[in-house]
């Protein structure tokens, strides 16, 4: 039960940002370091999006039982996952400045 709580957070952390983004303007970041925020950036990206299908088949795969399939791809999963998040907060502490 706790990880289909989780889950609903995660999706809906996903709508809240969706959402944020649409509404209000990127900035842009004029650091001193702007080569390792672009890659952070666009890798945070690129893996986000490749991490939402992942997650979705993972959580399928589990909550119908399929724990053979589940316990293949979780690992990858969480690994992308926790890569995602830390890049976010990592990009957040660069355009706060």
């Amino acid at each position: 039960m706790g990880n289909d709580f989780r889950s609903l957070f995660a999706l809906i952390f996903v709508g809240f940002y969706v959402a944020r983004t649409s509404i209000f303007p990127h900035t842009k970041y004029e650091g001193s370091y702007r080569g390792l925020y672009l890659t952070t950036l666009w890798s945070h990206t690129f893996l986000s999006v490749i991490n939402f299908p992942m997650a979705v088949v993972t959580l399928y795969s589990g909550l119908r039982g399929r724990f053979d399939r589940h316990k293949k791809i979780a690992p990858y999963t969480a690994g992308v996952w926790i890569y995602v998040a830390a890049t976010g907060w990592l990009i957040y502490f660069f355009q706060v400045k």
